[in-house]
């Protein structure tokens, strides 16, 4: 059971949490059909990557709030990452912007901030990490397993 231990937000946005859909994938397949132009003032990052491909991984997508504390909700989300990860035995994560989860969204530098701490939380969990391109329209394919631990929603 997942318990909030942290309060990752400032006292000003009382209700809003970084949010995390996450998903253990039997195959996650995305490509960058375009840069995106919605939500108004979105900076998509440089496409360095078009096609991300994963098999046997859990897939994280990421929704950042007004307000979110990328050092707090970081450290939070990549220990249920983490945790998840080893229950289900697998060592890659898919980590994917995604602004589909709110209607609160933190500007693209705060977002992007936090995804690179999640990122490098990861990769020092010795964890394989796939990145998906920030700011763009995004083809998607994601088969997941029918376990019953395969699914899992969490506010940070």
């Amino acid at each position: 059971m997942h318990i909030l231990t942290e309060k990752c937000i400032s006292s000003t946005l009382l209700y809003r949490f970084m949010r995390c859909l996450l998903f253990h994938a039997k195959h996650f397949h995305t490509e960058v059909v375009g840069l995106a132009k919605r939500p108004k003032g979105i900076t998509p990052e440089k496409v360095n990557k078009q096609i991300e491909d994963a098999i046997d991984a859990i897939v994280v997508f990421v929704t950042v709030e007004k307000g979110d504390n990328a050092e707090k909700c970081s450290s939070v989300c990549v220990k249920d990452v983490s945790n998840f990860t080893e229950e289900v035995g697998v060592s890659t994560v898919v980590l994917c912007p995604f602004a589909h989860l709110s209607h609160a969204l933190a500007d693209s530098k705060t977002a992007l901030e936090t995804l690179d701490q999640i990122d490098l939380k990861l990769r020092e969990a010795q964890l394989k990490v796939h990145r998906v391109h920030f700011g763009s329209d995004k083809s998607l394919l994601l088969d997941i397993y029918g376990h019953g631990e395969n699914v899992r929603f969490r506010e940070y």
